[in-house]
């Protein structure tokens, strides 16, 4: 929260400075947390130029939902105002979340200043990459050997992501000859581990994380990746989470546990793998026996199906072509104004 407010101040100090120096067109608040767009506005105000803010996540929406704080906390307070502000005064609200205009509608953001653009991935020709640590690859690679299907999460490990159903779901299928590997870091690590040892399972590897360039490398050596959605209300404004498009450029089948908990089902609308209903242990469970039973070439198809999807909708180079019309048409907007 300190942090917070200290760049708020400091960035506040500086924005006419800024104003001068670089004369934009446009400005874009673009941090998690709302509070720059009061250094973003007053840019934007001495050089004459459109405000667009970015939602990434909805604050004080996700402190509250998944932090447990009060909407009385003197903390959300100063955030929501903050959110009431950019609704009321920004020319264009960006966000990666599908269906937020749902909320943000509710504290006076019209339709025709919203605007979607999700999270993307690079599109690279050809099948190069960078190659991914040995002793990444070489633990995946044993697991093969050893007549194992490797089922991968790569990414924060982190409550939201139900890593804790993935294991105990692996409980469920101690018949099914599976690798389950983690990549990644994050506050849930240290349990996951001792979870992992208190079930009993032989059969997990927790790797660490590795640059997102030579995660396409390691995924290539994978039979199923796992993402996993914890329920809240949150989600039903929408996900784009970077790691699954990751998974699909790679053109690895992807499991999503909890469909039925947000607003966007991105892997059932690719035909990329396969969606169940809630992550708990239970779903992943039948979704992991599901995809098993299919051939090596089905779910290489389903891979392609993913890598496909990526290229049309999720690609740098189509997304800033939108991003482009999005910000002539705040410039048009300001002027009117």
């Amino acid at each position: 929260m300190l942090s917070m407010l200290e760049f708020a101040a400091r960035s506040w100090v500086l924005a006419r400075r800024l104003a001068k120096e670089q004369r934009p067109d446009v400005v874009i608040a673009s941090s998690t947390y709302p509070l720059d767009i009061y250094t973003a506005a007053r840019i934007a105000r001495i050089a004459g130029a459109a405000l667009v803010f970015e939602v990434h996540d909805l604050w004080p929406l996700t402190p509250q939902l998944l932090g447990g704080m009060s909407e009385q906390h003197p903390f959300i307070r100063i955030m929501q105002q903050a959110e009431d502000y950019y609704c009321q005064h920004a020319d264009l609200v960006v966000s990666v979340l599908p269906n937020a205009i749902g909320h943000l509608v509710t504290r006076g953001l019209t339709t025709d200043r919203y605007v979607v653009i999700p999270n993307g991935v690079e599109v690279k020709e050809g099948p190069e990459h960078q190659v991914a640590p040995d002793t990444h690859t070489g633990s995946l690679q044993r697991a093969h050997a050893a007549g194992r299907l490797v089922v991968l999460y790569a990414g924060s490990e982190g409550v939201s992501n139900r890593l804790d159903a993935l294991l105990r779901a692996a409980v469920l299928v101690r018949d099914v000859p599976l690798q389950v590997v983690f990549v990644g870091t994050g506050p849930e690590l240290e349990f996951l581990k001792r979870l992992a040892a208190d079930l009993g399972l032989t059969n997990v590897s927790f790797l660490p994380p590795i640059p997102r360039e030579q995660l396409e490398g390691l995924l290539a050596f994978a039979d199923i990746a796992y993402i996993g959605i914890g329920a809240s209300p949150l989600y039903r404004y929408g996900i784009s989470p970077n790691k699954l498009y990751d998974y699909m450029m790679a053109g690895v089948c992807a499991l999503f546990a909890g469909h039925a908990d947000v607003f966007n089902d991105v892997v059932s609308e690719a035909g990329c793998g396969l969606s169940v209903p809630h992550a708990v242990p239970e779903d992943i469970a039948a979704g992991i026996r599901q995809l098993v039973a299919l051939s090596a070439e089905e779910r290489a198809e389903l891979g392609r199906h993913g890598a496909a999807y990526c290229r049309t909708h999720f690609a740098y180079g189509v997304l800033a072509g939108r991003y482009e019309a999005a910000l002539l048409w705040a410039c048009q907007h300001r002027r009117a104004q």
